[in-house]
């Protein structure tokens, strides 16, 4: 299956979002295959890097992924597209993703002082 709308461009286009970013990484850093671009044919999965796919995406974005679904879609741009189907919109799937790459990109002591402010700010709001 080709979702590549420019078919016969032979230019390979990066990941130009953050669910696409995020894709991208999930298939390069943790299932070790190399993307190239968004419309890159990636069908070549085995049965447990599909299972380790599924699993990801689930906990990321807190959806349940049929997996034959998942399976039919063979490039990055049609997995964020089956996404955005299932969250009923493109714009929280990105909005999501964008978060996620911002909190694994904080350390342990900005994550646990950014923690501690908002118990600060949710103690001035306890009136109790």
């Amino acid at each position: 299956m080709n979702d590549n709308p420019t078919t016969d461009l032979k230019e390979r286009i990066p990941p130009r979002t953050p669910a696409e970013d995020l894709i991208a990484e999930i298939y390069t850093v943790n299932l070790k295959v190399e993307i190239l671009g968004v419309y890159d044919d990636i069908a070549a999965l085995n049965a447990s890097q599909a299972a380790q796919l599924r699993q990801y995406l689930q906990q990321i974005f807190h959806l349940d992924i049929p997996l034959d679904r998942l399976l039919q879609r063979t490039t990055i741009d049609s997995l964020v597209n089956l996404l955005s189907q299932l969250w009923c919109g493109r714009e929280i799937v990105e909005e999501i993703a964008w978060t996620f790459l911002q909190i694994k990109g904080l350390s342990d002591d900005e994550v646990n002082s950014q923690l501690a402010k908002w118990d600060s700010m949710d103690s001035l709001g306890d009136t109790g």
